[in-house]
């Protein structure tokens, strides 16, 4: 019988947690960076051209390229901000993938009663890095989220001047667009930050498997509660080599698989998935 190593592994999830938590306050941080110099650049524009009133029309603002030169603004600003917020993400998940390897080599050469290896080869965490997840890349999605909110920005302030917005109107706006960003952000984050890691713990028990002359299994284990999804729930316990995919046994999404949580390719089984897995070791 294999030795459950469950709760060590809990631990890991732990310490993923708390480097998503360093992740999201240098975020927030960012963000609230980004938020201040995006309502300048407008307030600026304001000052400029708003009538006495405080009105800004957009026809106003077609004169002399100013809608152009507002917009190329935006999205220097926008670029600026999230590259660093992209920097900040990278940094904190090369940290996750490291230390939930090598906990996970600990923990196996624990159980087994040996000493294996916990430092992760750089190319082995950038492989990680660069895997497509439902078909993009970590550093693609940065890149359309980077879009995507100048996008949004533009969008807003420029039909603020179409509305007739005041100022105030138009900041109000402003907070809103990027508050709804973060928490998108937050999301897609923390969704990434526990990919990663499981897939580190992956990775370690193929490597540990390899290293020494021990049989290392791999366990599915769920959140356990009722937000389990159903086709999760099936892969409960379900235990495969360390170089095996999980396999749903039946239901809608039966014969998907995966080598770790959030690694079937499907949004509706990898998107919030909580799962994650646990070594069992057996001496030969």
């Amino acid at each position: 019988m294999a030795k459950s190593l469950q709760s060590d592994y809990e631990q890991i999830v732990k310490e993923s947690e708390r480097l998503f938590k360093s992740l999201d306050r240098s975020g927030r941080k960012e963000y609230a960076a980004l938020l201040k110099s995006v309502r300048a650049e407008v307030s600026e524009v304001y000052a400029k051209y708003a009538d006495k009133e405080g009105v800004l029309t957009y026809a106003e603002m077609q004169k002399f390229n100013r809608i152009k030169s507002l917009k190329q603004n935006i999205d220097d600003i926008v670029k600026t901000h999230t590259q660093t917020v992209q920097t900040q993400l990278t940094s904190v998940l090369k940290d996750d993938i490291r230390q939930s390897y090598s906990q996970s080599m600990s923990i196996i050469g624990d159980a087994a009663g040996i000493s294996l290896n916990g430092k992760m080869q750089a190319e082995a965490i950038s492989a990680i890095l660069k895997k497509p997840a439902e078909g993009w890349t970590i550093t693609e999605r940065m890149v359309l989220r980077q879009r995507d909110l100048a996008v949004r920005l533009q969008g807003v302030v420029t039909n603020g001047f179409v509305h007739g917005d005041s100022l105030q109107d138009a900041a109000k706006a402003i907070k809103t667009t990027i508050e709804k960003d973060f928490a998108r952000f937050r999301s897609f984050a923390g969704d990434t930050a526990h990919r990663v890691s499981q897939e580190a713990v992956s990775e370690s028990i193929k490597s540990a498997g390899k290293e020494a002359d021990i049989k290392v299994i791999k366990v599915w284990v769920t959140a356990g509660d009722d937000r389990v999804r159903e086709a999760h729930a099936l892969l409960d316990g379900q235990e495969v080599r360390g170089d095996e995919n999980f396999i749903i046994p039946s239901g809608e999404f039966a014969g998907y698989q995966a080598d770790a949580p959030q690694g079937f390719g499907e949004p509706a089984l990898d998107y919030g998935c909580r799962c994650r897995i646990v070594a069992d070791v057996v001496k030969r």
